[in-house]
């Protein structure tokens, strides 16, 4: 009868310690069941042969435009060759963003040089039957400075 009370209170405790924690999860797994519901969103930057860094979006041109600010080149953690490089996105010609001192991998094709850093999205309305197009820009930084080899 002990037993079945510790195991019990023991139990009890380890339940109300992971409550915050999986309300939490519960809310999330809801969140994304409702956004599937609304919206379709599908990665152009996936897939092989790499996805090309200028893209045609009904009739309007996106494209990346770099400037590698130093040849000079590092391996990262990953052994990826890597040089930084300034990165300029044009919507029809106008530049619209830029992102400064980035890392692109010089070895690699397409969006695949700026993994990680900029990404193509197709988001479809289902609700209202709209598509748009997304570009998304990683603005922060993960990888330090001095956390690179040189070759």
């Amino acid at each position: 009868m002990i037993k079945r009370l510790v195991f019990f209170l023991v139990g009890a405790v380890i339940f109300l310690i992971s409550l915050p924690i999986s309300t939490k999860m519960v809310m999330e797994l809801i969140h994304n069941q409702k956004m599937n519901v609304l919206y379709k969103i599908t990665n152009v930057s996936e897939g092989f042969p790499p996805t090309e860094s200028t893209f045609n979006f009904k009739g309007h041109m996106v494209k990346i435009k770099e400037t590698i600010k130093d040849e000079s080149s590092y391996m990262d953690p990953w052994s990826n060759k890597i040089v930084i490089a300034d990165l300029s996105l044009k919507l029809d010609g106008e530049e619209i963003d830029s992102l400064q001192d980035y890392p692109i991998r010089v070895e690699e094709e397409g969006l695949n040089r700026y993994y990680g850093e900029i990404a193509y999205l197709i988001l479809v309305d289902k609700k209202v039957d709209k598509t748009q197009f997304v570009i998304l820009l990683k603005k922060t930084r993960e990888l330090k400075k001095n956390c690179r080899t040189e070759i």
